[in-house]
């Protein structure tokens, strides 16, 4: 078993993973994507090639005009 970064901060604690999926078209793929702080605005030179890559991998992977977009959320309980 390999020392996890939380044994520095807590006495005993409990991680708890939750699994879920978003479908997405691709105008919502494109609008999660724009929604993160991040993302250049509209008129930054970024701003049209990021929207390149989406589009790319939309096509790469959509089944029947959608895709998912998978998370992997972690919760971390302890004290």
């Amino acid at each position: 078993m390999t020392k996890d970064v939380f044994d520095d901060f807590f006495e005993s604690y409990e991680k708890i993973c939750f699994n879920w999926v978003q479908q997405f078209n691709f105008e919502g793929l494109w609008g999660r994507a724009q929604s993160s702080s991040y993302s250049p605005a509209p008129g930054h030179p970024n701003h049209e090639p990021l929207k390149k890559a989406p589009s790319d991998l939309f096509e790469k992977y959509q089944n029947n005009g959608k895709t998912n977009f998978e998370y992997v959320t972690e919760l971390i309980i302890g004290s």
